[in-house]
């Protein structure tokens, strides 16, 4: 691959003004979400505690494409004092010609300090590592791979959700675990729609994949969760001088994630069956 082109990270608060819409950011001139218009990058060669350049080249890279420019690329190389690596021109993404030594040095040291991650897989991946950043080389084939991947899990979560839609137990928990505003009250139809608005406004893949997960948990997590939050400090109460949470003298654990282990086992089916019957009995207007 002889150039690799430089994309920027789009930035959740410019998403967020603009509706995801990268046009309508563009038409305001900020582009790629990330940058003011005509702004550039530009980063020096850090060294490390040793005082070694950070350069991200092997002996042998320094030993060939030193001999190429006729420069010494050694980690403790007066050249690397004055290098600089841009990474966004004014207008324009930056791209690097693999063709071109200083496009090759300039790119390795960018991967080497974290100016840019070597992916967006790896961004998403390593937040940590790449906090300080807003670029990633970007690959048509796992761009690509990851648009094929996103539409899967999108139609996945829209199959799941139909498959549910006249499940009202289940839409309700569902619904709470997905952090939506949703009551006993809501009908069927309501709750599936909320389920199904919720689904249109995800952003990423990420935020499939979690929404999945829900999917993923037993109808027993889904009622212990659920029946928890709505029945604590009701039902279910907390002793302070041991920790413990009790329903009905049953000692249900010391933890939230205690309690819907504990409810969800199949051997306390029966307290869960009894938790849902009295918080319904008193708390859920008929």
């Amino acid at each position: 691959m002889s150039i690799r082109k430089v994309r920027q990270i789009e930035s959740d608060i410019i998403k967020t003004l603009f509706q995801g819409s990268t046009q309508a950011a563009k038409e305001m001139g900020v582009e790629s979400f990330t940058s003011l218009p005509g702004s550039f990058r530009v980063h020096q060669v850090p060294r490390n505690i040793a005082g070694e350049y950070v350069t991200g080249l092997t002996p042998k890279d320094e030993k060939e494409l030193g001999k190429i420019l006729g420069v010494d690329l050694s980690s403790r190389s007066d050249y690397w004092k004055e290098f600089l690596i841009t990474l966004k021109e004014p207008f324009q993404d930056r791209e690097f010609n693999m063709n071109n030594p200083k496009d090759v040095l300039e790119m390795r040291v960018a991967l080497a300090n974290g100016y840019i991650a070597p992916s967006l897989t790896d961004y998403r991946e390593n937040k940590a590592k790449y906090r300080n950043t807003v670029f990633y080389l970007y690959d048509e084939a796992e761009d690509s791979t990851r648009k094929k991947i996103y539409q899967e899990k999108s139609d996945e979560l829209t199959s799941e959700i139909y498959k549910i839609r006249n499940q009202k137990e289940k839409l309700l928990c569902i619904g709470h675990i997905l952090g939506l505003s949703v009551t006993e009250s809501y009908s069927e139809d309501l709750l599936y729609t909320k389920l199904t608005d919720y689904k249109k406004g995800l952003k990423g893949l990420e935020s499939l994949e979690v929404a999945l997960k829900a999917f993923e948990k037993s109808n027993q997590e889904l009622q212990a969760t659920y029946y928890l939050a709505k029945c604590l400090n009701r039902l279910i109460k907390i002793d302070y001088s041991n920790g413990n949470y009790e329903f009905d003298n049953i000692i249900l654990g010391k933890t939230k994630d205690e309690v819907i282990s504990f409810l969800t086992a199949l051997e306390n089916q029966v307290v869960l069956a009894n938790l849902i019957k009295a918080y319904k009995a008193n708390y859920v207007k008929k």
